[in-house]
Order: C-alpha cells, then sequence, then structure tokens
C-alpha cells in the first residue's frame, strides 16, 4: 500500500461522516430528551400557579378595607393555606416521600441503617 491509499482512507471526509454518526441521539436518548422537556413543562406550569396563587392573596388582602373582616379574613386564609398545602406536596414529592417532620440526619441515617441490615 502507498500512503496515498491511506491518506484516502483517513481523509477528514470520512472522519467528519463518523463523527456526525457517532453524534446522532438513539431513540432512547431521544425518549429522555422528551421526558425532561415535559417535565420542565410541568414544573414551569406549577410554579406559575404558584405564584399567581400568591399574587391573588396579595390582591384579595384589598378585602380587608372593602368587604366584611370575617369574609376578607377567610379568603385570605383559605388562599394561603392552599398555597402552603401545594408547596408541602411538591417538597415531599421532590424529597423523595419522606416525611418533612424526620429532618434530623441523625434520624434518618440511622433509619436507613437500621433497615438496610433488617
Amino acid at each position: 500500500m502507498t500512503d496515498d491509499t491511506c491518506s484516502n482512507v483517513s481523509s477528514p471526509r470520512w472522519f467528519h461522516r463518523a463523527r456526525l454518526l457517532e453524534a446522532a441521539p438513539t431513540a432512547m436518548q431521544l425518549w429522555e430528551m422528551a421526558i425532561r422537556f415535559t417535565l420542565n413543562l410541568l414544573i414551569i406550569t406549577i410554579l406559575v400557579g404558584l405564584v399567581g396563587g400568591v399574587v391573588k392573596t396579595f390582591i384579595d388582602l384589598r378585602l380587608l378595607l372593602s368587604a366584611d373582616l370575617e369574609v376578607a379574613l377567610r379568603h385570605i386564609i383559605v388562599d394561603t393555606l392552599t398555597i402552603l398545602a401545594v408547596v408541602e406536596v411538591l417538597k415531599t414529592t421532590l424529597k423523595g416521600g419522606e416525611p418533612l417532620w424526620s429532618a434530623n440526619c441523625a434520624e434518618l441515617s440511622c433509619c436507613s441503617l437500621r433497615s438496610s441490615f433488617s
């Protein structure tokens, strides 16, 4: 073989084609990208809903001046508790289902060690 045939095999054009095929995403990578995109849209939707709830709560503060005090306080308390409930559900979901009141690290590691040894 001469040097000319070796240079044809290792030409930049062949190398570029191989790099493109190597960089093409597989079906599993496309699936993961689609799932991540969908989850990002859901998270954005939930965050927009939370911001909307906070804005609605602040707008309902004007009821303290215009409506009966009992009705105004009821609206504000219900709005606030609804937002807090949604935040707690999100925190529990993102934390992996652990109860929020057992946030002590020593207790959590102790419980995980007990469950792994039994």
